[in-house]
């Protein structure tokens, strides 16, 4: 399956910048916004 357009990405991660420079890198995605984590039963 080809996936010409992804609306958004979530994910959770130890390393946020890492995480974005490798979305960046490897998917030739922007950064455009985060977010903090509101649901803290995962923590």
């Amino acid at each position: 399956m080809l996936i010409n357009k992804s609306h958004h990405v979530a994910y959770r991660c130890i390393d946020a910048k890492q995480t974005v420079e490798w979305h960046q890198k490897h998917l030739d995605m922007k950064f455009v916004h985060d977010t903090s984590n509101f649901d803290d039963s995962m923590d």
